[in-house]
This record gives structure tokens, C-alpha cells and sequence, in this order.
């Protein structure tokens, strides 16, 4: 499946929408998890998205950290920060929502589990 970059309307209506699953399960498991604390707009590319997390995992400020950014392709992302280790865990939020089944369905963006 292709996925197509989300507006910055469409991209902020999503945090708001899944800031729910703040509290929830990144990824791992047992004493080993990571815990989403963060749902935010991110560039939709992967290394733009990965220096976005870089420089958020560096500043703790999501509007900093887009400031490099200067193209209309977004994308959503869910964080897990370990700030004792000073890593960060990150996956987008329509990768997330497909490993977990869960219905993700929005005019262009329906996905079907």
C-alpha cells in the first residue's frame, strides 16, 4: 500500500484525533516498553522525519524541531522519549494503527484491517 502525505490540516486533525493513545504501547514488551507520550505533525519523507525526531529528542519542542522542515508533506508520528538514556523511539501513526488492526479511516486514508 502507498500512502500519500498528509496536509498540515490533515495531519494536525489527526494528533488531536489519536492524542488518545497517549499512555499506550509503542512498542516492546514485559520491562521493555516504550510508552507513547507524544503524537505530532512530522515531515512525511523518512530522513526528514528521522532529523525531526533528532532534533526533538535534542530541543523537547515540536515547533523547533519543524523549522528545517519547509515542504507541505506531512505525516503524524507517535514518540516514546527515554530521556534517562536519551533515546527515542518513533513510528507513524498509520503504520501503528495497522500492526495494532485497528480501523483507521478517514477520506483518502481508509485502511482496512
Amino acid at each position: 500500500m502507498t500512502l500519500r502525505p498528509m496536509t498540515f490540516a490533515e495531519a494536525e486533525h489527526f494528533c488531536d484525533l489519536y492524542s488518545i493513545l497517549k499512555g499506550e504501547v509503542l512498542c516492546g514488551s514485559g520491562d521493555q516498553q516504550y510508552i507513547i507520550d507524544t503524537v505530532a505533525v512530522a515531515p512525511f519523507d523518512r530522513l526528514n522525519k528521522w532529523i525531526f525526531v533528532y532534533f526533538f529528542l535534542e530541543t523537547n519542542d515540536l515547533q523547533q524541531s519543524m523549522d528545517f522542515y519547509k515542504y507541505s508533506d506531512l505525516d503524524v508520528v507517535l514518540m516514546s522519549r527515554d530521556m534517562a538514556n536519551n533515546e527515542i523511539i518513533y513510528k507513524d501513526l498509520r503504520s501503528y494503527l495497522l500492526e495494532q488492526q485497528k480501523t483507521y479511516a478517514h477520506g483518502s486514508f481508509a485502511v482496512r484491517v
